[in-house]
């Protein structure tokens, strides 16, 4: 089915980090929305009514798959057409049959529920590690915040994890295997008894520490000697040492030393490690997601800086030019310097209203280009010949600054000033009316030098920056392309997701 426009948002900015589309919008979540079309996915907390259809569905699916499985071993319907008809339900063979549907389907309500819960608080916790906010507050250009995530993924709010590695635990467990061995040493017949209780002491302890880091509780503040939650590693090392000597008693040291083991410790130590096995990949989950986190927000800035700087670069690069081409007309032609004069102050006041901004209307950022192609084609005369066209309902969109000026500068630069005679540049802006989803585009087209012949072909820093721009602010919903135009020229398009209006 066709995902409501707002989830394919929340699928494409949370691709960025990698995030696959069926963490965000499972099969389940999709088939949900039939029925309520306006449920936010999963990792906001979705609703109750997603949850209960989550575990119906898991529980019809499995009970379904078993009771197909034991048809299918057992040859029911040969062994019912032997033994008597069970459709009526009646005679003892039909009762039996009732009785295994109602066991399966209980036992696979059971686990679809317990499935839907452990999902809900899997979901819970992506959402509070990302730092998600409300369903009706996201939006496109929503960015984790890096202080928090590098908060949540630090050490000490793993309360397993922490304890790999650590010297203190090392050095803990050293004393809790040399206090087994002196154990074994002394009362051997004790020893398998000693390193049974151990070992559920030690199982008992990692659930504790397990649910502390999924309830997001950091370690204790409290200092042993100087050192951070001392007595908790202190504790967890001696019981890691004591539990591997029991382990290595129980698989023959005891048989060697003449006394018969049973296999007690053995599965409460493989319990233990299982949680922090989990633990370490829950880590090392949200450790990559915080890395991807901070990759993409340096290439966001990375994109600013870019973006700044090309900021910085257009007064001096045309300011500089059109004062030398204004000082020339003075002399020459005064009443042409004066529409000159009139046009670079126009231009001077639209581009440092824009430069301020982090967002521009279209019809800010057309009266920039308007201004800026004025000043051109004084400079250029005859030879320049410009259209604009801007459909009424983009006028008050928002958009990022100087899009339309880099793609306009781009087209004088290497389009019409090298080409031999006149040239013309066109400039719109319009709302597409022909697709699912609305998007304002922004077309900068001329009928210069085209493809290949010029030095540029529209990969030079202006259009890269454009590009880098867009993928940070609007994911993979924006996109610039450039195609040919017709007979001559190129054609740069913008196509923009619609923002709401400031």
């Amino acid at each position: 089915m066709q995902l409501p426009d707002k989830v394919q948002t929340a699928i494409k900015v949370l691709g960025t980090f990698d995030m696959a589309p069926n963490s965000i919008a499972p099969w389940g979540y999709r088939q949900f929305l039939r029925l309520r079309p306006d449920t936010p996915p999963p990792l906001w907390g979705a609703s109750t009514g997603y949850w209960t259809f989550h575990a119906a569905l898991t529980a019809v699916v499995w009970s379904s798959v078993v009771m197909l499985l034991i048809g299918y071993l057992t040859r029911i319907v040969g062994y019912l057409q032997w033994h008597g008809s069970a459709i009526d339900g009646s005679g003892p063979w039909g009762l039996s049959v009732l009785g295994w549907l109602g066991l399966v389907c209980s036992i696979a309500g059971i686990f679809g529920w317990a499935d839907a819960c452990e999902k809900r608080r899997n979901a819970a916790r992506e959402a509070a590690v990302l730092g998600l906010p409300r369903w009706e507050h996201f939006h496109a250009a929503w960015r984790p915040s890096l202080d928090d995530l590098s908060r949540r993924t630090a050490p000490v709010h793993y309360w397993l994890r922490s304890l790999w590695g650590d010297s203190l635990v090392m050095r803990a467990g050293a004393i809790g295997m040399v206090s087994f061995v002196a154990l074994a040493f002394v009362i051997p017949e004790k020893a398998g008894s000693y390193g049974y209780g151990v070992a559920v002491a030690y199982m008992t302890l990692t659930v504790v520490g397990f649910s502390r880091t999924h309830k997001r509780k950091p370690l204790p503040q409290s200092t042993i000697c100087g050192e951070r939650a001392a007595g908790w590693r202190c504790a967890n090392g001696f019981w890691i040492g004591t539990v591997l000597a029991a382990v290595v008693w129980e698989l023959g040291a005891g048989e060697l030393a003449g006394y018969p083991t049973e296999f007690d410790a053995i599965w409460n130590a493989l319990a233990a490690l299982i949680l922090h096995i989990s633990e370490w990949f829950s880590f090392a989950q949200q450790k990559g997601l915080a890395l991807r986190a901070e990759r993409a927000e340096q290439s966001r800035q990375l994109a600013e800086v870019r973006l700044q700087m090309l900021k910085n670069q257009i007064e001096p690069h045309f300011i500089f030019n059109s004062l030398a081409h204004l000082k020339a007309l003075i002399k020459s032609d005064p009443d042409v310097a004066e529409r000159m004069a009139d046009e670079l102050s126009d231009f001077l006041r639209a581009s440092l209203a824009s430069l301020r901004l982090d967002r521009v209307t279209v019809a800010q950022d057309f009266e920039l280009v308007r201004a800026y192609l004025a000043l051109a084609s004084l400079r250029m005369g005859d030879r320049l010949q410009v259209d604009l066209h801007v459909d009424p309902d983009t006028s008050a969109l928002p958009i990022p600054p100087l899009l339309l000026q880099t793609l306009v500068e781009n087209a004088i630069q290497h389009g019409i000033e090298p080409k031999p005679g006149p040239g013309h540049i066109t400039v719109s802006a319009s709302i597409t009316r022909d697709t699912p989803t609305p998007q304002l585009v922004l077309s900068v087209s001329d009928d210069g030098l085209g493809f290949g012949a010029n030095t540029s072909s529209g990969s030079g820093l202006g259009l890269a920056n454009i590009r880098e721009r867009l993928a940070s602010t609007f994911g993979a919903e924006a996109k610039l392309t450039l195609t040919a135009n017709t007979p001559q020229g190129v054609v740069a398009t913008l196509l923009l997701p619609m923002q709401p209006q400031p």
